[in-house]
């Protein structure tokens, strides 16, 4: 005796997830004449999301965090429009996007608005400084942008007025602050630095996680200045038995190293992958996903995914 049946397969294409990228950048000065009054161009014209810049308002949400001075009206859709006879002055008014496709992907920037006439404002200026946070390994040291979510308003260094109690800093000429942990220290550290200028000062608390774990940093940039020139895995060294992969936009492996150690066996933009990217070359400019492997003191095996953004 014999039997036909019929059985259908189905095949599902995973879906590549790519991590939504979102960039505010500080706007120039724009000044406007009291006695006429004017509107500003939009903030989101030199934001990018996704790296693709002047995005779209419904792309984005905008909220204003300046209280909006006298004769002002802050728009939703990025434009700031000042009334005539507005009073003169120099107002920075700062800003934050997110992406409506992610609402926690956020950047803040700022711009300055300049109301000019025949007599200069009085109100004095301070720098606005706002708290950060960073995330280092063990035995790792960590360089902190502080200024880049500051509003410095002339002022152009600042001074550490509280140092760490598990570490020690070093302000760098550009204006960062490299932490330095104490050896073998894991915890929360803390310090507090200061930005003034002839109006006078404001302050801000820097807070540092040193972890025993891997940490990726996911900018670099290939331009031979001798900074952040190649991908720095911190505390990897700890792990030695470990493999680093890199892919492109696309998914094509160009790079790839066992016993990453952030000296020899290091990224640096070139790629080591497919015999169809040419070696010694540097990689465009662009977003890329790593996939680190590495095995902790207990002999587990570890994972780490995530995506680094290769600028020159």
């Amino acid at each position: 005796n014999c039997a036909t049946a019929t059985a259908t397969v189905k095949v599902f294409v995973p879906t590549v997830v790519t991590p939504t990228t979102i960039e505010a950048v500080n706007d120039g000065v724009t000044t406007i004449t009291s006695t006429i009054g004017g509107t500003t161009p939009s903030v989101l014209t030199n934001d990018k999301l996704n790296g693709v810049p002047n995005p779209s308002i419904s792309s984005v949400t905008l909220t204003w965090n300046t209280a909006t001075p006298t004769g002002f009206t802050l728009n939703p859709n990025g434009t700031i429009t000042v009334a005539p006879n507005t009073p003169v002055g120099i107002h920075t008014i700062s800003y934050t996007i997110c992406a409506v496709a992610s609402p926690t992907v956020c950047s803040t920037a700022s711009i300055v608005v300049t109301v000019s006439g025949t007599t200069t404002s009085t109100t004095p200026v301070l720098p606005i400084t706002v708290d950060d946070h960073s995330t280092t390994a063990i035995n790792t040291p960590v360089v902190v942008n502080v200024l880049g979510n500051d509003i410095p308003n002339g002022a152009t260094t600042p001074n550490v007025v509280a140092t760490p109690a598990n570490g020690t800093v070093v302000v760098n000429v550009d204006g960062s602050i490299e932490y330095r942990p104490n050896t073998n220290f894991e915890g929360t550290d803390t310090f507090v630095y200061k930005l003034c200028n002839t109006d006078g000062c404001a302050s801000a608390t820097v807070t540092i996680d040193v972890v025993n774990k891997i940490v990726p940093y996911n900018g670099m940039s290939v331009d031979g200045d001798g900074k952040n020139d190649y991908f720095h895995i911190g505390g990897i060294e700890r792990y030695p038995n470990n493999v680093v992969r890199i892919y492109n936009r696309w998914g094509v492996k160009v790079f790839e190293a066992e016993g990453y150690d952030n000296v020899t066996r290091v990224f640096r933009g070139i790629s080591n992958g497919r015999v169809t990217i040419e070696q010694a070359d540097k990689l465009p400019q662009g977003t890329y996903y790593y996939v680190i492997e590495y095995y902790d003191s207990n002999n587990n095996k570890e994972s780490l995914v995530g995506w680094l953004y290769i600028k020159k």
